[in-house]
């Protein structure tokens, strides 16, 4: 089996397709989620990133991280 020896100009065409897919899928939302936060300026955004339920769903999705990271691990150490 030979392998292609001049796959140049393809191998920079799927980059730049892969990359232009990317920053569409997910540096355009994430644009349009910042400007849409601090269209009403950022002290509205301030209060409501410091609202109590903000913070307790925080909380609440760091501690199920967390928690999701242990039993993965243990799980993963148990299946090796």
């Amino acid at each position: 089996m030979e392998l292609r020896k001049n796959s140049g100009p393809l191998k920079w065409t799927l980059i730049a397709v892969s990359a232009l897919f990317l920053s569409v899928m997910l540096l355009l939302p994430l644009i349009y989620i910042v400007i849409t936060a601090l269209r009403q300026g950022f002290a509205a955004y301030a209060a409501a990133v410091t609202d109590s339920y903000a913070l307790k769903a925080a909380v609440l999705t760091i501690q199920a991280t967390l928690w999701a990271v242990a039993v993965n691990t243990l799980f993963g150490l148990c299946a090796a």
